[in-house]
């Protein structure tokens, strides 16, 4: 086993053959883990059975918007993913997005389906 002292890692770097183990302070690791949630580029991933199933209602002819809604409020993410989305300059709309069926009404079922 070799050891490095990289600047990078608090307490330098273990390597056993090709493979290196790091170990970090924790107030590194925190910082780390900070830099990576906070970053403007990070998004949470969806609920995998709640993106599912709104994906499923959006391939229906005629479901009800408001079943859908119900659906998306059980994933607050994906509900504020969608509210985003629907307020966004690019979509220009004409009157307020005010509410989660609002923004699921304004967005259709296809950029819904895309978007879970």
């Amino acid at each position: 086993m070799g050891y490095t002292n990289d600047p990078r890692y608090g307490h330098g770097q273990h390597a056993i053959g090709n493979d290196a183990i790091v170990i970090e302070n924790p107030e590194q690791f925190a910082a780390r883990l900070r830099e990576h949630f906070t970053s403007p580029g990070y998004s949470p991933p969806l609920l995998p059975a709640v993106a599912l199933e709104v994906h499923n209602l959006t391939r229906q002819e005629d479901v009800d918007a408001d079943k859908v809604v119900a659906v998306m409020r059980k994933d607050p993410m994906l509900a504020g993913r969608v509210l985003k989305i629907a307020q966004s300059a690019a979509l220009a709309p004409a009157s307020q997005i005010t509410s989660l069926r609002d923004a699921v009404v304004r967005l259709g079922l296809r950029n819904l389906s895309e978007i879970a």
